[in-house]
């Protein structure tokens, strides 16, 4: 869900043996996790592929990271894994021990930051020494929203003696964090300014903390959108339904479905249903109509149109990807974009 909790950002800043592998590996689970702290359904191709590591070393992070207190590995399914961050949970027991979702000190990450290739190649420490920027300025600013202050700047203001702070916080020299401040200087303006004399200025640049932005289809046409805060999770739950039910899909169509779980979470609710599990139904429903036995017996024309009506929509839609050679009848089974948004809009508006 793309947050981090400021208890576990301050374990990491402690833990002098993790290393930037082992960092990467645990921003990528914070940012698609769901509220359980959970990973489901994590396949070593994709993730190593991201996070640019070899298979041999997906495993070894992860075994590292379990030593290390930080994950649990699960599984539920044989060719991939679950994996729980604990201490970046945002269930809560409340007054009667129902579980309830509490959000409270964290850092948010969906940020153009933590989507960027070069954040993720430096050093451990710098990183570190990255991401306590930016929990300080985010705390400053909402302590200056709170007290009607000015919010215009995301800036803050430490004592001259800045590096020491943060050598003492990252447990290294000076001499080593004036060389990590040089690293992230992409990110980040260190200046002086007339009204501060005993002060210097730490900035985060526009670069760094804006939202990341996505490409998807909508009428016919690309349109560019923000990245809601559970776009990563959801992109990450619609790819392992369709990996499990053997589903191909292209990056426009991922991307749909995934904004469009964030779109109809709430509507979902309404109804007494959870998006996900609609989600999941649906997929599973497409896996099935599209399966060998299914294309035999209600598929023969290469393209066949399904009408739908709902409330919110009318499409004519087509099931393309059917291959037909003597006789028998094979086909790449794919997640039809105008489909799965059907069937979603079908229900949630039932």
């Amino acid at each position: 869900m793309n947050k981090l909790k400021y208890d576990l950002i301050r374990k990491i800043y402690d833990d002098t043996s993790l290393t930037s592998d082992e960092l990467n590996m645990l921003l990528f689970l914070a940012k698609n996790a769901d509220d359980f702290g959970t990973v489901s359904g994590m396949y070593y191709k994709e993730v190593s592929k991201e996070l640019s590591i070899c298979h041999s070393q997906f495993y070894n992070i992860l075994n590292s990271l379990q030593e290390k207190g930080y994950i649990k590995k699960s599984k539920d399914y044989s060719t991939d894994i679950n994996i729980t961050m604990e201490e970046n949970m945002f269930i809560v027991p409340d007054d009667r021990g129902n579980p309830i979702t509490e959000y409270r000190d964290y850092l948010n990450m969906n940020m153009s930051i933590f989507s960027d290739s070069e954040f993720y190649a430096l050093k451990a420490c710098a990183k570190k020494l990255l991401l306590a920027i930016l929990v300080k300025t985010i705390n400053d600013r909402a302590r200056r929203k709170k007290n009607g202050g000015k919010t215009y700047a995301k800036i803050f203001h430490v004592p001259i003696k800045m590096f020491k702070v943060y050598a003492d916080k990252l447990h290294v020299t000076i001499r080593m964090i004036k060389s990590y401040f040089k690293d992230i200087s992409k990110w980040i303006s260190i200046y002086n300014d007339n009204e501060y004399t005993s002060a210097e200025i730490i900035s985060i640049k526009e670069n760094a903390i804006k939202k990341p932005e996505i490409f998807i289809k909508e009428k016919g046409k690309t349109v560019i959108k923000k990245k809601t805060d559970r776009f990563d999770s959801d992109m990450t739950f619609i790819k392992m339904l369709c990996r499990r039910k053997t589903i191909d899909s292209d990056e426009e169509s991922l991307t749909d479905a995934a904004m469009l779980l964030s779109q109809y979470q709430n509507k979902a609710k309404e109804i007494g249903e959870n998006i996900r599990s609609i989600a999941e139904r649906t997929i599973s429903s497409i896996g099935s109509m599209l399966s060998a036995s299914g294309l035999n017996k209600y598929i023969y024309p290469l393209y066949i149109p399904l009408y739908y009506s709902t409330r919110m929509c009318k499409y004519n839609l087509y099931c393309t990807g059917v291959q037909i050679s003597k006789g028998n009848i094979s086909a790449r089974k794919e997640l039809k974009l105008l489909q799965f948004r059907c069937e979603i809009i079908k229900i949630v508006n039932a």
